[in-house]
């Protein structure tokens, strides 16, 4: 079929447009958008070939008077409690003969529940950790939100810490996060627009933002480029940046990622965009500037000129950091005349004995800082702390 459809389309087509292969590709690996059958025992032969080997599909038949009825989750992603008393319960209790669907969702005692009607809503359905309810004599079924996923509990922010301000952080449940804006922003005006990426992932992925404040164009161009995603399945919002910044490929960040919903919420007042992807303990903000990197937490919960003075702290740290490695090549090599002579004189006999030009030596010390972070923030805590410790005494003495 993939064949089929490249071998139909223009050559020329395809050249100008190299996106069109990917989503013709995808449309023909997506399921088939078929409806439902006026029975339940086809339905049921079908969801049991297309769950083939999934041991944790649950599929439990009822006769409801005479109807009979198809329940279809998941073990493990619904409240098998909620099951029992708002869908068994109720339907037991139905007093009419042989009930239509729709008469069932009178009685039942659920407060979410939309109506699908093809074979793909199902299986997407049914992957989100919801109760599907089929009955005879009907081509629609019943969608019950009685999922109760897996869910890590609101805890502190472990990479931007504060001493001063809320604690909260995301986790990996966008409704719950989402829920922690709303919480905040308490305004019809807040706006959240969900769409699904990934072939095979179909993971949600919703664009926050405040109507009125954010600008419309800024907000059509976010959604273009999460339509134009064209992959199997995304896993983190790092993988989302990478798929809609204007350059993947650059070393520089060109947006700005966060765990803590009041540095969101201070960026939706101020007309930017937040992009929230389900599983991943990070918000996403466009767009982003140089100063805002150099921003912390916390600015927001101090005095004005105390937060002044520590940003420019902080900006005079980044450009040493950045200057001073190239600067003391420079003067060592180069300029030795610039140098003081106490200090100059104190340089060079350091530097006695070392077979390596001032330049190696730069790039090894470098290199030493980096490898000494990248094994503190890998290794267990307790290991990694003293390995941090330790290499910076070595290096020091060095």
């Amino acid at each position: 079929m993939i064949f089929d459809k490249l071998r139909r389309t223009k050559r020329k087509d395809l050249w100008n447009d190299p996106g069109r292969i990917a989503s013709l590709v995808n449309s023909s690996l997506s399921e088939p958008d078929e409806p439902f059958p006026a029975s339940v025992e086809p339905l049921r032969s079908w969801v049991k070939a297309e769950w083939k080997n999934c041991d944790d599909l649950q599929l439990r038949d009822i006769d409801v008077h005479g109807t009979r009825v198809l329940l279809v989750w998941l073990r493990g992603l619904v409240d098998l409690a909620r099951i029992e008393q708002g869908v068994l319960e109720p339907l037991a209790a139905l007093q009419k003969r042989r009930p239509d669907i729709r008469q069932m969702e009178s009685v039942l005692h659920t407060v979410h529940v939309r109506w699908i009607k093809t074979r793909q809503e199902l299986n997407t359905a049914v992957s989100d950790g919801q109760v599907v309810l089929c009955a005879d004599g009907s081509k629609l079924a019943l969608v019950l939100d009685i999922s109760k996923p897996p869910v890590r509990a609101i805890e502190k922010a472990e990479n931007e810490p504060t001493l001063q301000g809320p604690q909260e952080a995301f986790v990996e449940h966008l409704e719950l996060n989402i829920a922690l804006l709303r919480k905040r922003i308490r305004s019809p005006r807040l706006k959240v627009e969900s769409m699904r990426i990934g072939v095979y992932s179909k993971t949600t992925v919703s664009i926050v933002y405040i109507e009125g404040i954010a600008k419309p164009t800024l907000v059509e161009e976010a959604r273009q480029r999460l339509r134009k995603i064209s992959i199997d399945g995304v896993n983190d919002i790092n993988e989302l940046r990478e798929l809609i910044g204007d350059a993947p490929y650059t070393l520089f960040p060109t947006t700005e990622e966060t765990e803590r919903p009041d540095r969101v919420t201070g960026s939706l007042l101020q007309g930017r965009i937040a992009i929230m992807l389900d599983g991943a303990p990070a918000c996403m903000m466009v767009p982003a500037q140089f100063i805002y990197f150099l921003a912390s937490a916390e600015d927001y919960y101090m005095n004005y000129t105390l937060t002044l003075f520590i940003r420019i702290l902080r900006h005079m740290a980044y450009w040493s950091s950045l200057l001073l490695p190239s600067l003391y090549v420079a003067l060592l090599s180069y300029n030795q005349d610039l140098i003081p002579t106490p200090l100059l004189v104190s340089m060079v006999a350091q530097h006695r004995g070392i077979p390596f030009p001032t330049i190696l030596e730069a790039l090894v010390m470098m290199y030493a800082f980096e490898a000494l972070r990248e094994a503190g923030s890998r290794l267990p805590r307790a290991v990694g702390q003293s390995v941090s410790i330790v290499g910076t005494l070595i290096v020091g003495d060095a």
